[in-house]
């Protein structure tokens, strides 16, 4: 349950809000199971903060830090986090239908069994992530990085890979059925795409 007066604090805006952790480098954020539906926070230092179950719909997350944060089943269709650094942080099982996280840091980031259906992730970088069944279906991935990412089980049927780099990337099982990978770069995996779903259809261009 979500700490009030950390909420209340925040809602007042994201530089009030990041002067007050500069003033307490040491408190730990409990947002968890927060409706913040809409709410606009810019460059908001949201860091290590808990967020589990939170309710981020539609929410303005540009440029913001959540570096190593905990959004484990949080919902965040339609949000913005576009440049946001999200590396190390928990989103698994999360709902990020239709959300914006081109040229985000999703870097070492948990993304297990979460949804990102119609999402757009172009140049997010993904390295070292863990998609492990994530639905990825119809996403705009174009020139993201999964270098060394967990994709096996994932579905990305009918998504854009275009000029994705794939080397070293862990595609067992995965559905690439209708898949675009145009110059994707699988590095010196020549067979990467062997054993996945939809393996005859998803030659790269």
């Amino acid at each position: 349950m979500a700490n009030q007066q950390q909420l209340d604090i925040l809602r007042q805006g994201e530089e009030v809000w990041n002067q007050w952790r500069l003033d307490n480098p040491g408190v730990q954020i409990d947002l968890s199971g927060a409706d913040l539906t809409n709410a606009s926070f810019r460059d908001a230092d949201l860091h290590d903060a808990n967020l589990a179950h939170a309710k981020l719909d539609r929410v303005f997350l540009v440029g913001a830090n959540l570096a190593n944060a905990n959004l484990d089943s949080a919902t965040l269709s339609c949000a913005n986090l576009s440049w946001t650094n999200l590396s190390g942080a928990d989103l698994s099982f999360a709902n990020l239908s239709n959300i914006n996280l081109s040229n985000a840091d999703l870097s070492a980031a948990d993304l297990s069994f979460a949804t990102l259906s119609n999402a757009n992730l172009s140049w997010t970088n993904l390295s070292g992530a863990d998609l492990d069944f994530a639905t990825l279906s119809h996403t705009n991935l174009s020139a993201a990085n999964f270098s060394a990412a967990d994709l096996s089980n994932a579905n990305l049927s009918g998504a854009n890979l275009s000029n994705a780099n794939l080397d070293g990337a862990n595609l067992t099982v995965a559905d690439l059925s209708g898949a675009n990978l145009t110059n994707v770069d699988t590095g010196e995996n020549a067979d990467i795409f062997r054993g996945t779903k939809g393996f005859s259809s998803v030659v790269p261009g």
